[in-house]
Formats: C-alpha cells, structure tokens, sequence
C-alpha cells in the first residue's frame, strides 16, 4: 500500500512519537511505500521525512503527497488549536481526493479537553472531521467513549490501545545499556525532561531524600544535555549517582526499550510535538510489555498546586515500591496485549 502518514515524528520521543514512528517503520519493513509529514515544531531526523512549517506549506504538502496514495492517517493528541486545523484540512483533502483517511486519537488530553470545546467552533470541527473519515482510531476506552460523543455513528471508531513495537533484534550498545538496569529492584523512566521544570524538581526531591535506593533512573533529556549539568545532577544525587543512566532524547530504539523494561515512565503533558504544562504538570503511566510491544494502561496526570514536589516524590516512591498486596487491582489492568495490534491497524487500512 501507498501511505502518507501526518503526525509527530520528531524528538525528543515519547510515547506518541514512539508509536508513530515505530509503526513507520514496520509499515516500510513490510513493504508498503510510507510518505511521512512530520507536524511537529521540532525538526524530524530521519531522512525523507517532511518538516511543515506553516499552515499553507501544510496544505500543499498534503495536496503533493497525498494524490495517489491508498490511505492518508493523521496521528494526535487532539488538543492543540493548530493540530486541531489540520487534522481538520486533511480530512477534508483526503476528501477531495478520493483517499481514504484514517485519524488515530492518542490518549492523555483528548479524553479531559475535548468535551469541553466551544460548541460553535471546536466540537464542530471535531464532527466534520469525524464524519469526513473513512475510521476514527482511540488509544483508550475514555478517549473513545469522549470521541463518540462528538459524532453519534460508532461504526466510525474503533479502539486499539495506543502501543509502541520494539526493535525486533537487540544490538550490543543497546544491550550493554540495558545490563545496567539489570540486578536493580525497579526502573524509573523520566523522559522529555527540562531544566527547571516540575519533573526535575521531582527528580530532585527523590535524590534529596535519599529515595531511590536500588533503583535504576533513565533519564532522557528534552534537548542535548551538557556535561556541566549532567556533573550536578550525579553531585546532588550522590548515593543514587550510580543509578542514573542518561540516554538520548533522540535515540528512539533505546527509550523503546527503556520503556519496556520500566515500573513507571514520567514526563511532561505534551501534544503535537508541543511540551505543555512543563512547570505545572506531569503524566505518569505504568507499562506493559511483550516481546513486541508495549502498552500503557494506567496513567495518572499530576498538577502541582503549591510545593508540592516532596509529596509527589514520595508519591512515586509508593509507586515503586508497591507490595504484592498493594499491587491488587493495579497490575491485574497491566497484562500484556497478546494481540498484534500492528496488524489491526493494517487491516483497518485494508478494508473497504
């Protein structure tokens, strides 16, 4: 199949960035000829993919690349005003093209904020692009059950667990990284991390109190980080400066497989690309994984009010720390997907 895909495909990677470059890249292992436009305010690294940088440019890329492709498949949070517009534009192109378009809703802030759009302006936008789309793809029962308000045919939606795939072989840097995790109690992931922000002065609180004892810390920075600070961070954290692992922000093979291996994954609210909230808020998911992917079914958004970074801290150290009776009710949600949810996408493009 031909297919242009429309979404977040640049660092520093997260979960939606992860997912949709992972399933770029299988699509292409596979065979089928990808066309990747990436709408995300940070540059793209891999080659061929397509950086938009206004919403003009936005519209004829579609136009350019979307003639004579099987299938067009915007990939958002659906949050952001400017995401919003042009998921709405490629719809409407997709349209006009006679192409078949498909929109994937990742979790997070759709699920909070999209019942909550104007009704003369975004809950409209919302129902012509649904109604203009050949499927509508939801990462989550919550931000399905919300999608489906806006557009009453629920043949239009369809419910897949947001998941990244991981890479198929394991070469000899990534599982010398990975060997340094290995022996440790539990993992902690804080990814598309920013100094200052509310996740660094978790991080901070943590080392602090001397909280994260047989612990394994990756840290992944938002952007390249110098060696000055990476010096402090070990300074401050002292006993834990053994534990800390720093990984970069572009390297999306080993936060794959850091999130694989992780007990919780922290980072900031994001969408599009667009970090948001950072001094405010942080999202915190627990992972699942198989062999071949991994699914985040528990979540927690966490908004600061005040200081409250050492309660948060403590918070993450419960988290870690659960025992067997505590984890009840928390990992019997955790399974992993059996499912090869790749291959349901890919016969949702298929079908006709």
């Amino acid at each position: 199949m031909k297919i242009l895909l429309i979404g977040n495909f640049a660092p520093p990677y997260e979960e939606e960035s992860l997912h949709n470059l992972s399933l770029y890249n299988r699509l292409t292992d596979e065979g089928h000829k990808c066309k990747v436009i990436n709408i995300s305010p940070n540059s793209s690294i891999v080659d061929g993919f397509i950086d938009n940088t206004s919403y003009v440019a936005f519209i004829l890329m579609v136009i350019q690349h979307g003639f004579g492709k099987d299938a067009i498949h915007f990939f958002t949070k659906g949050y952001t005003r400017p995401g919003l517009m042009k998921m709405v534009t490629a719809v409407f192109l997709a349209r006009l093209m006679l192409t078949r378009h498909f929109i994937t809703i990742h979790p997070e802030l759709f699920s909070v904020f999209g019942q909550l759009r104007s009704k003369m302006g975004g809950q409209m936008l919302l129902h012509l692009s649904f109604s203009l789309s050949s499927k509508v793809i939801c990462g989550d029962r919550h931000t399905y059950d919300v999608a489906s308000i806006h557009y009453k045919n629920k043949n239009k939606f369809a419910l897949i667990p947001s998941f990244v795939l991981l890479p198929a072989e394991i070469n000899e840097k990534e599982n010398m990284n990975l060997e340094k995790i290995k022996g440790k109690k539990r993992t902690i992931v804080l990814s598309n991390v920013r100094y200052p922000s509310f996740i660094f002065d978790i991080l901070d609180a943590l080392m602090d109190k001397k909280l994260l004892s047989d612990t394994g810390v990756v840290l992944a920075f938002s952007e390249k980080l110098s060696s000055k600070l990476e010096h402090v961070i070990k300074e401050e954290g002292r006993e834990a400066a053994d534990n800390i692992i720093f990984v970069d922000f572009a390297d999306h093979r080993m936060l794959s497989l850091f999130y694989a291996s992780a007990d919780l994954i922290m980072r900031p609210q994001s969408c599009d690309g667009v970090t948001l909230f950072d001094c405010l808020a942080v999202n915190a998911r627990m992972p699942a994984a198989s062999k071949e992917q991994i699914i985040f079914p528990v979540s927690l958004s966490i908004v600061k009010e005040g200081e409250i970074s050492d309660t948060t801290s403590y918070l993450v150290k419960d988290l870690l720390e659960r025992d067997e009776d505590s984890q009840v009710g928390i990992d019997s949600n955790r399974e992993p997907e059996t499912e090869d949810l790749y291959q349901k996408i890919v016969e949702i493009y298929a079908a006709k």
